[in-house]
């Protein structure tokens, strides 16, 4: 009786773990098992992941408090970038996420609004400079997808407008459907 029973249990794990191996939540075509991003529709030459750029040093694009303008020397990193998506134009096939966010300070829905602003003030100078208004696509996160956290703060690895101004960002996400 005992042997039958956990035959029984090792069959249905098999089945179960057998399901989950082959499931593809996303439906980018790689299997959750094997995607790095299974949640967000991806390449399967990244993983399953979509390409990103995340704005980081020296790239930092960065906000003034409670404002869509951007810091002084996020302007000077902008061309940077705006050189970058230039230089390869093939980088924009399918169109460019241009993500805001904001810091903990402030309600989910002031700081939404003003994130997508963020975003909205980055496509323009983008859209000023020659990049095709019609491959960007704006979106607004608020305070739902922070990079710094109180953790950081209470651990002594940041003070707390640091980690604030790291948090009023916006990064870049480079779709390319065609790669799937």
């Amino acid at each position: 009786m005992k042997k039958t029973f956990l035959l029984t249990i090792f069959c249905l794990f098999s089945a179960f773990t057998w399901a989950q191996d082959n499931k593809d939540t996303d439906g980018d075509g790689v299997l959750d098992k094997d995607d790095l991003c299974p949640t967000v529709p991806g390449l399967a030459s990244n993983k399953g992941c979509p390409v990103k750029i995340v704005c980081s040093r020296p790239l930092d694009i960065f906000f003034v408090f409670d404002s869509a303008e951007l810091t002084e020397s996020s302007y000077k990193n902008m061309k940077v970038i705006i050189e970058l998506l230039k230089e390869d134009p093939d980088m924009l096939a399918d169109g460019v996420y241009v993500d805001g966010h904001t810091d903990r300070v402030g309600s989910d829905t002031y700081n939404k609004e003003l994130s997508l602003k963020r975003a909205q003030k980055i496509a323009t100078i983008l859209i000023d400079a020659g990049i095709d208004k019609n491959r960007l696509i704006v979106r607004g996160f608020g305070k739902s997808q922070l990079h710094c956290t109180q953790d950081f703060v209470e651990k002594g690895i940041i003070t707390q407008e640091g980690c604030d101004q790291e948090n009023r960002r916006v990064e870049f996400v480079l779709v390319k459907q065609d790669e799937k």
